[in-house]
């Protein structure tokens, strides 16, 4: 019984160091046997070589576990990435809760697309702010657009509260709503603004170069004597005129316009377009009056005499009254609504005795149209009383 006992315990004994072996040996990519040999053959030349050997296979398994940490490291950074964009996405989600005004992309291209139309292009007519407005209301309507905001937007440039640049650069719900939820830089909406500025928006570059030029008119009669002198002579210098005498014209104009001397004014820039000044030289001087002009005081009071007496005074016609009128309300090459504008016209005429409809309506379209200029009407077509 003893032996069977002791037996029992050989075996297991030797299946269990097999194991250990063997387990060794795979971690090393050895097999067992080559493991029990290399390790006899290290023992009996040195001892102290189990011990180096156990170092290395130490620095394998080392190795090993880098890699595994490396691995599983690099996957906790991508999934706390992910948590935190669904985060991210989950708190837009909730301001997204009860926002009315949230507009998607193809809601979006809709509706500012009607709105170009309108304000850019002459594919609608309307006779009045009312008309339009009914109008915009079947154009959406038909495509199923959201008539509210649509009516919100129109508004809002109606009543110079946004700009058609602003119209395509922002979001809708960035415009109607105080909350700016969606972003502007997402892949779709930069597409549509692309696809939206390639349509409309060389006509938009176009309004604002006139806008600019007219608020610059309107602040230049704010400005010191020499910079409103300085900006009539750029004007008379960088104009084509037909003749001299609607150049003078123009010059006096302005000058009534802006409150400077027109007969000063007018010997300086005679004196520029027969060579006898440099141009350059008198627009950077800091006194243009002082330093170029020949007329003297005596000479001035003379040509002021003459240009007032009864015989010559200057006076408009009824015509060129209502569009000088007309055009201070609004300019008239600036006119959005031809349709309204004419209405108001014939309105006007209505009580007007004096101002035939048909002759002033077919000089405002020559106006319109840019056949002729404001200033060329009024100054070349003078009546002396």
């Amino acid at each position: 019984m003893a032996r069977k006992f002791n037996d029992k315990m050989s075996f297991d004994l030797e299946h269990e160091m097999k194991l250990d072996i063997y387990e060794e040996a795979d971690k090393i990519r050895m097999s067992g046997s080559e493991l029990v040999r290399t390790g006899v053959k290290s023992f009996l030349m040195n001892p102290n070589n189990i011990l180096t050997f156990e170092i290395k296979e130490m620095d394998i398994q080392i190795k090993e576990k880098e890699l595994m940490y490396s691995i599983i490291n690099k996957f906790l950074q991508k999934l706390q990435k992910d948590i935190n964009s669904l985060k991210n996405k989950r708190t837009r989600k909730l301001n997204l809760i009860d926002q009315s005004n949230i507009v998607y992309t193809d809601e979006e291209e809709k509706i500012k697309t009607i709105i170009l139309d309108i304000f850019t292009t002459n594919k609608y007519k309307f006779n009045s702010q009312k008309d339009l407005k009914e109008k915009i209301k079947f154009i959406a309507n038909n495509v199923h657009a959201d008539i509210s905001i649509v009516l919100k937007l129109t508004n809002c440039i109606l009543n110079d509260e946004i700009t058609l640049r602003e119209l395509i650069e922002k979001p809708i719900q960035h415009i109607v709503d105080a909350k700016e939820v969606q972003h502007k830089d997402t892949e779709e909406f930069i597409k549509l603004k692309e696809s939206l500025w390639t349509e409309y928006g060389e006509y938009i570059e176009k309004q604002e170069q006139k806008q600019q030029k007219i608020d610059e008119e309107k602040t230049i009669i704010h400005k010191p004597e020499n910079e409103r002198l300085q900006y009539v002579i750029k004007k008379a210098y960088n104009t084509n005129y037909r003749t001299q005498s609607i150049m003078e014209a123009n010059v006096e104009f302005m000058c009534d316009k802006y409150n400077l001397n027109s007969t000063k004014t007018l010997d300086i820039i005679n004196q520029i377009y027969q060579n006898k000044l440099d141009y350059l030289k008198v627009i950077k001087s800091d006194h243009i009056y002082e330093s170029y002009c020949r007329i003297t005081p005596d000479k001035i009071n003379n040509l002021e005499e003459k240009i007032t007496q009864p015989e010559e005074k200057q006076k408009l016609t009824p015509i060129q009254d209502m569009i000088l009128h007309l055009n201070g309300k609004e300019p008239l090459t600036e006119i959005k609504d031809v349709n309204l504008l004419e209405t108001q016209v014939r309105q006007k005429c209505y009580y007007r005795t004096d101002i035939k409809f048909r002759e002033l309506w077919n000089t405002i379209t020559q106006i319109i149209e840019g056949k002729i200029s404001v200033d060329e009407f009024i100054n070349s077509n003078r009546t002396i009383c």
